[in-house]
């Protein structure tokens, strides 16, 4: 007899489960990867910082010493510029005009200018122009040509 699926109702018992046994093989636990260099990587670091907190500290030293000798020579040299400015100020004091005499007179035998050193010149002819003899050269020539064109005096 054909049965309709529809109304086959013994799809919807339970049915017994056959027992399968699945036997799966244990693996076996593997080792844990050991750490051969750890040790050796933790020492590496801890020199490596160590190194570089070194450095920051010599760099550190290093500039407070040029800090301190650039101070120091700022120092000195503001001293330097002091004193320079004294010796100037002193050497424009010991500059005047009488000192000048006094050392002219004394060291290099000078005297003042007397009334008996001056002699006045005095010319007795007034203004006058002279002529030389006339140019009878070309350049003479071409001279007197134009200015007689243009209307000067003829010499």
């Amino acid at each position: 007899m054909a049965q309709n699926t529809a109304y086959d109702l013994s799809l919807f018992e339970k049915k017994k489960k056959e027992q399968v046994i699945r036997l799966e093989p244990k693996k076996a636990p593997r080792p844990k990867p050991q750490r051969r260099f750890g040790a050796v990587r933790v020492m590496a670091v801890a020199v490596l910082v160590v190194g570089v907190l070194s450095l920051a500290l010599f760099s550190r030293a290093q500039l407070t010493e040029l800090s301190a000798a650039i101070t120091t020579a700022e120092e000195e040299y503001n001293a330097a510029q002091s004193e320079a400015q004294r010796l100037q100020l002193q050497m424009d004091a010991g500059v005047t005009l009488k000192k000048v005499e006094e050392v002219a007179a004394a060291k290099l035998g000078l005297v003042k200018q007397g009334d008996y050193q001056v002699n006045y010149v005095t010319l007795t002819t007034g203004n006058a122009v002279e002529v030389t003899e006339e140019d009878n050269s070309i350049l003479g020539q071409v001279v007197r040509f134009f200015t007689g064109l243009f209307g000067g005096k003829e010499s």
